[in-house]
């Protein structure tokens, strides 16, 4: 079998090597075998629910077996599956539900009786499967759920194949310039193409352990889990959260004996400047990738140091493409190291920069980068307009059918042809790997009955990150503490500003608008 939809590489496995272990979650070890029957369970049991070829499958899980099972078994199912922050308020989990229509939601027992309160908000949600929970129920509203006898009574075997490469397999949710999250949809090709080319990347190997350390709603973690996947290997999860405990980091990728693993380089910062980890700790490790913030050189060279002869790369890219650029650093790097190197186009992608007047730029020139090619994603969930604004016909190639990519981001043409990222045309920012609209954060703070006028900036700290910084007019009495509140109800936990600062009043341009720099913004030169 060639594989062409996410779960046939598990199924693969399944059959070729069925003991090996494919998720150690915790330190529990989840055969090949075991990760696929269940997820032919939940197939059968989702089939059984009322979802059909096509529904939207939640799951609101976070890092598992159980989070990949299910993953799998909605795709299994025909379904697309809807990953959703385990961290999140309960309103936003509603907003995207209702966005999306969301038919059922898999999660934990202990978070059903929230689930329960979903269908009772308008949303379309139908069925919840409680893992963990051994009762089946039928809730308000008709929602029917089903515990884990029931999902235990489902065949193990896979129910009748379905489908092409080019259905749709994913929404992840990002953060929307309008100030509510926006999907992100990914067909089986294009979740399933980071994977591929990662394995081949690194060289990774059946025998290799792999660190499963992104959120599970994040492109990183879809790229993770197809990574072990494609390579047939094992994917380790921690047993705390090292996103949020960072500090955590060494001793796991210790005693997991990882060979491979990504982080964003406020991650990475901690690894080297804190964490005391050398390579002799590590004899396993063969492979750093490192995406989703800007990269200091010093970190770099502070990572060859540390780990010599490790292969490190940069990866480029959004949920919209995944990784489209990628560029591999010289090891070990050199003592004047002072920037990265350009980055050349991902297996399976063409990117390329537009000139302001519509050319493709050349050495040392500038322009909107666009990329084509697999990994770019299918289009924004129910947003017509939204998708056509970016994802439309070649500007330079009247003759190709494919459609193309504009990134937002900035790009100059090095003179070896590769290309530098070096800003974006709108105001939107990574911090802690996440992509944030800082319209959707301003938005969020606005809706307090107390503040008159919000201006949300970025600012660079220490550890080669980004903080948001809120500036707030108030129209009455209020505290940064009862604001930082009001965003922890509304927001994701990495799109709360760091900081709230109440002022008088905002600087303003000649022309009426926020003055950005005037407040610090690190994005506004």
């Amino acid at each position: 079998m060639i594989p062409f939809l996410l779960h046939h590489h598990l199924e693969r496995w399944a059959a070729a090597t069925p003991d090996a272990v494919a998720v150690e979650d915790r330190g529990v070890a989840w055969t090949y075998r075991a990760v696929d029957a269940r997820a032919n369970r939940m197939a059968h049991l989702l089939a059984e629910s009322g979802v059909e070829p096509g529904d939207r499958v939640g799951l609101w899980l976070g890092r598992s077996a159980d989070m990949i099972a299910a993953g799998h078994g909605a795709s299994k199912a025909g379904a697309i599956a809807v990953p959703l922050d385990d961290r999140a308020p309960t309103a936003r989990v509603s907003t995207i539900a209702s966005d999306c229509g969301i038919r059922a939601i898999v999660t934990v027992a202990d978070r059903a009786d929230v689930g329960k309160h979903l269908a009772g908000a308008g949303n379309d949600l139908r069925s919840l499967v409680a893992l963990g929970d051994d009762t089946d129920t039928t809730a308000d509203a008709g929602l029917v759920v089903f515990g884990e006898r029931s999902l235990a009574g489902m065949p193990d075997t896979a129910p009748p194949g379905r489908g092409t490469e080019r259905d749709a397999a994913l929404i992840l949710y990002t953060s929307g310039s309008t100030g509510t999250p926006k999907g992100v949809v990914l067909s089986h090709r294009c979740a399933g193409t980071l994977g591929e080319f990662c394995v081949d990347w690194f060289g990774l190997r059946q025998d290799d352990r792999l660190a499963h350390i992104a959120p599970a709603h994040y492109i990183a973690a879809v790229g993770e889990i197809q990574t072990a996947l494609v390579a047939g290997a094992t994917l380790v999860i921690p047993a705390s959260d090292v996103m949020v405990f960072p500090a955590e980091l060494p001793r796991f990728l210790v005693d997991a004996r990882i060979a491979f693993f990504g982080g964003v380089p406020s991650m990475l910062a901690m690894l080297v400047e804190r964490g005391n980890v050398s390579a002799a700790d590590l004899p396993a490790l063969r492979g750093i990738t490192f995406a989703g913030e800007r990269m200091a050189p010093r970190l770099v060279r502070r990572l060859s140091e540390a780990f010599p002869g490790v292969r490190l790369g940069h990866g480029y890219g959004s949920t919209e493409t995944g990784v489209c650029l990628i560029a591999h650093m010289p090891q070990p790097v050199p003592a004047e190291f002072a920037r990265l190197p350009g980055s050349r186009p991902a297996p399976n992608m063409d990117v390329f920069v537009v000139t302001e007047d519509g050319r493709r730029a050349g050495p040392g020139e500038s322009g909107e980068i666009h990329a084509r090619g697999r990994g770019v994603m299918t289009g924004y969930w129910g947003r017509p307009e939204e998708t056509r604004r970016v994802l439309g016909p070649h500007p330079l190639d009247p003759d190709c059918a494919e459609p193309v990519f504009r990134t937002g981001d900035i790009g100059v043409i090095e003179d070896d042809g590769s290309i530098t990222v070096v800003g974006r045309r709108d105001h939107q920012v990574k911090t802690r790997g996440v992509r944030v609209e800082l319209a959707e954060v301003e938005a969020a703070v606005a809706a307090h009955p107390d503040v008159a006028e919000c201006a949300v900036v970025a600012i660079d700290d220490e550890l080669f990150t980004t903080l948001l910084i809120a500036h707030v007019v108030a129209r009455a009495e209020v505290t940064p503490r009862q604001l930082a509140t009001w965003c922890r109800r509304r927001l994701a936990p990495a799109m709360v500003p760091a900081r709230f600062e109440i002022h008088d009043g905002l600087p303003k341009t000649a022309s009426g608008k926020v003055d950005r720099a005037a407040l610090g913004d690190a994005r506004s030169s």
